[in-house]
């Protein structure tokens, strides 16, 4: 049975109901003309009248001025994204916030590929579960979730290619949103103030409690500054934990240099070949390294601006860390 704009916000009042017309669904349509593989085309028909509609809703829940959001456009790399994905990222002040739009009737489970959480040039912190219905002109925000909650409820499944969430665990009104965020947003450490949270502790306070060797330490004496912390839930070897140690230091008034550290804590101990310890700002990767056959330590560096924020991603299989610093 079709369901019309004004019913639908009668049988969910609690979700963000939204309508469009023709103008959205021409431009949506002009954008899907653009592939000639059936799904790739349908991928980006949904995708871009999704942003269309739903970037003014969004500008107003996180009080931003109106157009302010004007930048996201569909660019080339939207379009590369849709060859493979389904699904549209938007960077807020708050993070990064996932749009996955889909014209199934079937709302019972939301649906996120892999890719949008394990790579870091696409991982959101924020997705919205979006059905879209073309014929009657309209979409409905039925839900979202935080990507933590993702891999810490959701079933990953091998045909799908991602994860899968029961509507039940996901949160509903999107006024709840901003609130939300903030309290699932993770610590954010800051390099200038050696503003750290309890798990991190100054590097020779580390040595002692890990029982670490010198040559560790020797890489990261040209630091004035040296902090670290053990990474346990990651991988424990031959009981010495991992560490993450982050190095860094004053070069101008304005400027930091950083380099981060990812170690087994003994030179005779080496590390997996599948650790990632991946550097982010913005989204984007700065640098990265990969553990390779007899590696015991591998690093990235960078230096970076006062108040610049970046992340910092430790991944094995399934498994991540991710820490936040501003410099």
């Amino acid at each position: 049975m079709a369901v019309n704009l004004e019913q639908l916000k009668v049988f969910f009042p609690e979700q963000l109901c939204l309508g469009f017309g023709e103008q959205e669904r021409e431009q949506a349509e002009a954008m899907a003309a653009q592939f000639s593989d059936p799904a790739e085309s349908d991928r980006a028909f949904l995708n871009s009248l999704c942003l269309q509609v739903m970037t003014p809703s969004i500008e107003d829940i996180f009080e931003l001025k109106s157009g302010a959001l004007k930048s996201v456009e569909i660019s080339a790399k939207h379009t590369e994204i849709w060859q493979s994905l389904n699904g549209v990222a938007i960077n807020l002040p708050q993070g990064r916030l996932v749009l996955i739009p889909t014209d199934e009737l079937d709302t019972e489970e939301f649906g996120v590929q892999q890719a949008w959480l394990d790579q870091p040039n696409l991982a959101g912190d924020i997705y919205l579960a979006v059905q879209v219905s073309p014929e009657e002109g309209w979409l409905r925000v039925w839900g979202f979730t935080s990507q933590q909650n993702l891999k810490r409820l959701g079933v990953y499944t091998f045909n799908y290619g991602g994860y899968r969430i029961d509507r039940s665990d996901l949160w509903v009104s999107l006024e709840s949103l901003p609130a939300i965020w903030d309290l699932i947003k993770p610590k954010v450490h800051v390099l200038s103030k050696l503003d750290f949270s309890a798990i991190w502790q100054p590097f020779k306070e580390l040595i002692a409690t890990c029982n670490l060797q010198p040559a560790i330490e020797i890489r990261q004496n040209r630091f004035q500054h040296h902090w670290g912390r053990k990474i346990d839930e990651l991988i424990s070897l031959n009981a010495h934990p991992l560490t993450l140690t982050i190095g860094f230091q004053e070069e101008t008034p304005q400027q930091y240099a950083v380099q981060i550290f990812v170690s087994s804590g003994n030179e005779q101990i080496y590390l997996p070949e599948d650790i990632e310890l991946v550097l982010l700002a913005d989204g984007e990767v700065i640098d990265q390294a990969k553990s390779r056959k007899a590696d015991n330590w591998i690093q990235v560096a960078f230096k970076g601006r006062v108040k610049e924020e970046f992340q910092v991603k430790i991944q094995r299989a399934e498994a991540q860390i991710i820490e936040t610093f501003t410099i």
